[in-house]
């Protein structure tokens, strides 16, 4: 069992830095292959920039706070020491992606746009890998996990890269 924080270079509508966290469960068929269930959560404050049509403003920029839930599944391989376990996986599962609308500057004023609540849900794929240092025989301190995370959401794909970090139960088994 993982648990940890979660860091998403998100792409929606422009590059955001999302933070959250990180859950899975592995099972191990061999040594060296394994099934995960895996999800995050990752969440922020995005700016949504004004639309302008030359020197008028057709719609003010605002702020969204957004939220970002994966569930994914899928198969590992795994290179073992004594002391570490580098992994690497491709999991496919779904993503919802929510939005709450915030506030706006109109005429150098601030205002309170009439919260709404957005989201979708989609297709998600996570490829990448991590590496685990065995600390004491039952736990391990995950140093990182890499995965490029695309998300089909609203007819449209988002190319994000997601890093977590945190702290391994390791269950059954040396």
């Amino acid at each position: 069992m993982f648990g940890g924080f979660s860091y998403l270079n998100a792409d929606f509508p422009h590059r955001e830095g999302l933070y959250g966290w990180g859950v899975s469960f592995s099972g191990n068929l061999t040594k060296n292959f394994g099934l995960v269930a895996e999800s995050s959560g990752n969440y922020g404050h995005i700016r949504i920039p004004p639309i302008e049509f030359g020197p008028i403003i057709v719609l003010p920029g605002f702020n969204a706070e957004t939220s970002l839930h994966t569930f994914l599944f899928g198969p590992r391989l795994s290179a073992r020491t004594e002391k570490w376990t580098a992994f690497g996986h491709v999991l496919i599962g779904g993503a919802r992606k929510s939005s709450i609308t915030g506030t706006t500057t109109l005429l150098g004023q601030i205002a309170n746009l009439d919260p709404r609540l957005t989201g979708d849900t989609g297709f998600a794929l996570a490829a990448g890998g991590g590496l685990d240092i065995k600390a004491s025989r039952r736990v391990a301190v995950r140093l990182f996990q890499i995965d490029y995370l695309p998300v089909r959401l609203n007819d449209a794909w988002t190319h994000n890269i997601r890093a977590q970090a945190g702290i391994v139960f390791r269950l059954g088994g040396d």
